[in-house]
């Protein structure tokens, strides 16, 4: 083999990061030309196919890499890659686990493996993988942000805290690592509100930076206070995802005001669409596909589209494109729905809350941007159409009362974890349901029921339950449950809406930031503020007594459904217009040449 092989192979891999894929692949083509039974030449062809998302070419030439170079374990790791985007997660497995064989401490075939392992379902072998990782390679902090992530899927969220706040005093320029802090000091006790709000400061201040180089577009200049809008939707869950069921909303909301005074847009970054995602763009003047746009393409579409407001609803949930906002392509920016919390992004004008979740006085100085509060309840809920009718309370059968909760395991703190422990051993013969995509790895459940365990909950009255193949079957779960608890410090929002939608009430503890007072904003908008609990006593006394009054729970079981059809939770119209009034309301303050 020869050195200027090498070396014209690494040239391919040089062109690919600088994003010059066409050269990249006539130089690629030429050298396997000249040196087909060369493993380097059939490399170059591997990650030009890769990178061109030919997954199945890509495998060709990976499988002929890996095999004109059986001891090497770098053309086995390419080539696991290969296999998992061309869907063959078995056949990655085996090729990651052949790299490691050779090499123990090759650190991409290890992650590699890592990933095709979460993607299995099998978090706890994942999370082997990574613990291998941060023992035999502390010093190489790219493992960290994927390892944290796992950890809070498997409901360890101080522990991925700690592993991000190590990444980001590693790589403090990387602005993916700095939000997925943020966001996960949502779901961490006893973290002070300073600390979370310096993260978030910190990461727009990185976003200003990473931006600074560049030049803001010039809108153009309008002073009618009036005339219809432009709104623009920005968020990569405008599909199957919970943010869906509140952003279809703000569209026919505001799309349903006369006479006609907003069209809305939407700006969709995740790469893929499904049924969701067709529906929101059958209901929206304009949908962009914007998952491979960089900012200032990015903002360049949004500013030819002449938007007027645009809103981000993604927050540090995955899927944002933050630094279009210092650019200002619109007049005015505004974020709410995805996100629980502040962005700390330079360029967002305006946070939407309520005056539940956000009161007036230190929230808005929790916030870098200002406060709007949109009463009574910052969100309008769409419930799933195929839902199934609600079914009779269980306890009414004759056996105790089952309490449940349906959200992610990364919310189940310790402290929710005693909270919940002592409301069912107050509540009689009663048992505790939980429900939870993380629930389908074996030893997660045995990591759940330990915890449950050390705070004295039996054995036998825990059950957990893995997630369901469809939705419906999803919701129909709340069959067998009678008094839904909310987590805390981070409540639910969605799990809250179907678990009312399915005729179950809910109990929440009322903490001090937004995440922590979602579920008195819901709880008072469908007329239910006494199931809002201001402290731990008072949450296992309201949870106890509405355990012991069965009459109660028979009635709120049969009327909950219409309860939330009627209120302003699904009020669409209303809300479109209270929306629509608020929107107007910052264009008139940005015609005036104010945002305060």
């Amino acid at each position: 083999m020869s050195t200027e092989l090498k070396l014209r192979a690494r040239e391919v891999r040089e062109l690919i990061r600088s994003g010059q894929l066409d050269r990249a692949r006539s130089l690629a083509t030429r050298l396997a030309r000249k040196h087909p039974q060369e493993a380097p030449a059939n490399e170059a062809m591997c990650l030009v196919e890769f990178f061109a998302q030919n997954f199945d070419r890509a495998v060709y030439y990976g499988q002929r890499a890996a095999d004109l170079e059986p001891g090497a374990p770098e053309p086995l790791a390419n080539l696991g890659n290969c296999l998992v985007f061309a869907g063959k997660p078995a056949q990655a497995i085996t090729s990651f686990e052949r790299a490691l064989a050779l090499d123990p401490s090759h650190v991409a075939a290890r992650r590699g493996l890592a990933q095709v392992l979460i993607d299995q379902g099998r978090l706890s072998d994942a999370a082997d993988q990574f613990d291998v990782l941060l023992r035999d390679h502390p010093e190489d902090p790219r493992g960290l942000p994927p390892h944290a992530a796992l950890l809070l899927e498997m409901g360890d969220a101080p522990r991925a805290a700690e592993l991000l706040r190590r990444a980001v005093r590693a790589m403090p320029d990387d602005p993916r690592t700095a939000s997925n802090l943020c966001s996960t000091l949502n779901y961490v006790d006893d973290v002070p509100s300073s600390e979370v709000f310096a993260a978030h400061r910190a990461y727009g201040d990185l976003i200003a930076r990473r931006v600074r180089r560049l030049t803001p577009f010039v809108h153009p200049a309008t002073d009618d206070p009036e005339r219809p809008l432009r709104v623009g939707l920005l968020s990569g869950d405008l599909r199957n995802h919970s943010v869906a069921f509140f952003a279809r909303s703000v569209i026919e909301g505001l799309r349903s005001i006369e006479p006609r005074s907003f069209g809305v847009a939407a700006y969709y970054t995740h790469p893929e669409e499904d049924e969701t995602s067709r529906h929101l763009k059958s209901i929206v003047d304009a949908w962009r596909p914007a998952a491979n746009l960089t900012p200032p393409q990015l903002g360049d579409l949004i500013l030819h589209d002449r938007i007027d407001i645009l809103i981000d609803l993604s927050g540090h949930t995955g899927g944002e494109r933050h630094e279009v906002f210092p650019l200002r392509c619109a007049p005015v920016a505004a974020t709410f729905i995805g996100y629980p919390n502040t962005t700390g992004v330079p360029g967002v004008d305006y946070r939407i809350a309520d005056s539940f979740t956000d009161p007036p006085g230190p929230s808005d100085a929790l916030c870098t941007e200002r406060l709007v509060r949109l009463d009574p309840c910052f969100l309008c809920y769409t419930p799933y159409a195929h839902a199934p009718e609600p079914a009779p309370s269980p306890c009414l059968s004759g056996g105790g009362v089952t309490f449940g909760s349906f959200n992610h395991l990364a919310k189940l703190s310790d402290r929710t974890v005693s909270l919940w422990t002592r409301t069912v051993l107050a509540a009689g013969d009663s048992r505790l349901l939980l429900k939870a995509k993380a629930l389908r790895d074996e030893r997660v459940r045995a990591g759940v029921r330990e915890r449950f365990r050390r705070a004295g909950l039996p054995a036998d009255r825990l059950e957990l339950a893995p997630p369901d193949a469809s939705r419906a079957d999803h919701l129909a779960m709340y069959g067998r449950v009678d008094i839904g608890l909310d987590p805390f410090p981070y409540h639910g929002t969605t799990t809250t809406c179907e678990a009312f939608h399915m005729g179950v009430p809910v109990v929440s503890l009322v903490g001090e930031v937004h995440a922590a007072r979602v579920g008195l904003s819901l709880l008072h908008a469908v007329g239910l503020p006494e199931l809002a609990a201001g402290g731990e006593e008072e949450f296992v006394r309201i949870a106890g007594e509405l355990a012991a009054d069965r009459a109660r729970l028979a009635d709120l079981r049969k009327g909950m459904r219409a309860r939330l059809l009627a209120s302003p939770l699904c009020d669409t119209p209303g809300y479109g217009r209270r929306l629509g009034a608020v929107l107007r309301e910052l264009w008139r303050r940005r015609c005036a040449g104010r945002t305060g």
